[in-house]
């Protein structure tokens, strides 16, 4: 067993990198490698795990968001796009998917639709704990919406 409470991830990869080697075609591996490389920190390699996760398997929940999230923290926001649309698409009801996508959309100026995903987001979590800071951001942006088609 290895020791990742400590911090062994250079053994986790070594040994993922060996699941690779065995089963090139499935996607796990490369998600559990994206996620060693995250851990320490090596944001390209995760980044090119994720993607090689995806390559294999698009319906991940996880690996989707993962590539988005990581694409978006790099400002690649065209890019990083389909990848938190599709983690949406995987599974709306998962909360942590609607700001990185918001935040995209937002960055591509395409606001519109960033302002109905938070409104998405509002309806089916009430009682989410950021819900007061998402709704001064929803607020906000409807303003400026609003002030453009005036």
């Amino acid at each position: 067993k290895m020791n990742t409470e400590a911090g062994d991830f250079a053994a986790a990869t070594e040994a993922t990198k060996h699941a690779i080697e065995v089963a090139r075609e499935d996607a796990a591996p490369y998600a559990y490698l994206g996620c060693a490389y995250l851990k320490m920190n090596d944001i390209p390699k995760a980044t090119k795990a994720f993607q090689d996760s995806v390559q294999r398997s698009d319906s991940k929940f996880f690996t989707q968001f993962w590539l988005g999230d990581l694409l978006l923290k790099q400002e690649k926001y065209e890019e990083a796009y389909p990848h938190l649309l599709r983690a949406w698409q995987i599974d709306p009801e998962e909360p942590e998917v609607y700001i990185p996508l918001y935040n995209d959309l937002v960055l591509l100026d395409r606001r519109e639709e960033a302002l109905a995903k938070i409104d998405d987001f509002l309806s089916r979590f009430p009682n989410n704990p950021s819900v007061d800071k998402i709704r001064e951001k929803r607020d906000a942006l409807a303003k400026s919406l609003s002030g453009e088609s005036h």
